[in-house]
Order: C-alpha cells, then sequence, then structure tokens
C-alpha cells in the first residue's frame, strides 16, 4: 500500500534539500513528486492530486503552493511513511494551511478503499519506534529481525526468494497442523 507524505516549503531550496535526504536514504525519482508555482489554483490541485493526495485536502495545498510555496509528495511504500515524514521535516517545512489532520466523517481515498470504508487510517502514528531509520533499513534488517523473530525467508530479497516451494511455510515453521 502506498501512503502519501506531503509536505510545504517556503522555498525550491528548502524542498530540493528535503529530495535529497528523500534519495540519500533510498526513495527513488518515481515516488517524489515537486509542485511548485504556476498556473492556477485548479491545475495546482489537479497536479497534486495526481500524486495521490485526496483531492479535498489538494485544493488546499494548492493555495500554499500558489502564496510562492514549493510542495513535496511522497508516494512511501508500505513501512516508510513515517521516515519520509522524518526526512522531509528535517529540512524545514511551513504549515500548509488549515488541513485536517484526520479525515473527518467518511472521506475517501482511491489508493484505500477499505480503509475509506471503515474509516480507518492506513498508517498508524502509534509504534513510530518500529519504523524508525534504525529499524527499517535499506540494507535488508527488518523490524521483525530487530526484534528477535525469525524470517521468513533467509534469502536476500529478491523475487525468486519470495516464492516458498513449500506452500504452507508459516505453518510449518511454527510447526502447526496443516489441512492439506
Amino acid at each position: 500500500m502506498i501512503h502519501a507524505i506531503v509536505r510545504l516549503f517556503e522555498s525550491a531550496a528548502r524542498a530540493d534539500e528535503g529530495i535529497k535526504r528523500l534519495k540519500t536514504w533510498g526513495f527513488e525519482d518515481a515516488v517524489i513528486s515537486r509542485v511548485a508555482p504556476g498556473g492556477s489554483e485548479d491545475s495546482l490541485a489537479a497536479a497534486i492530486a495526481a500524486a495521490n493526495v485526496l483531492k479535498s485536502r489538494a485544493a488546499i495545498y494548492a493555495k500554499g503552493v500558489a502564496r510562492g510555496g514549493t510542495l513535496v509528495v511522497v508516494r512511501a511504500p508500505f513501512g516508510t511513511a513515517v521516515i519520509a515524514e522524518q526526512l522531509l521535516d528535517s529540512a524545514g517545512t511551513i504549515d500548509a494551511g488549515p488541513v485536517p489532520g484526520e479525515p473527518r466523517g467518511r472521506e475517501w481515498d482511491d489508493a484505500a478503499p477499505l480503509s475509506s470504508c471503515f474509516g480507518w487510517s492506513t498508517l498508524s502514528k502509534r509504534g513510530d519506534y518500529f519504523l524508525s531509520p534504525n529499524l527499517v533499513s535499506k540494507g535488508g534488517r527488518t523490524s521483525g529481525s530487530s526484534l528477535g523473530l525469525p524470517e521468513l525467508s533467509s534469502g536476500s530479497p529478491t523475487f525468486g526468494n519470495l516464492i516458498s516451494r513449500n506452500g504452507t511455510p508459516l505453518s510449518s515453521m511454527l510447526k502447526l497442523p496443516t489441512v492439506i
């Protein structure tokens, strides 16, 4: 699941510093969008919404960009949203305006229809310590291994190692009976 992290910067230089920090950590260009002033608020809102930001919030962010700010959107893969937030915030973000922290009522997110249906947050702030850069690293060490939990695969994280020849890898590892 992708989680859009949105931050507004007062200058293009600060936004570029945030992007540099993201890339240094390992975020790819394909998941980073930068929206600079130019065009109408409607065209800015469309550009922001195209980066996986809720349409209702894109219009609010567009006002900040129209006032001269530069917006950075990171489509963070599951488990990296808090890291993206920390990296961007460390580059000096500014207040985007009256953007609600949590949706009120049933605001719909096309990227997470089940979560939207039940009003669930897609990534919780609870347990941020599990997602800190020290525990989720680009070096292949996972949160589970940091906590002493066994890995399901002992190989490197390549496509070939994601497919198990064992039909019940978790049950076998935990020595649970299977129906097969």
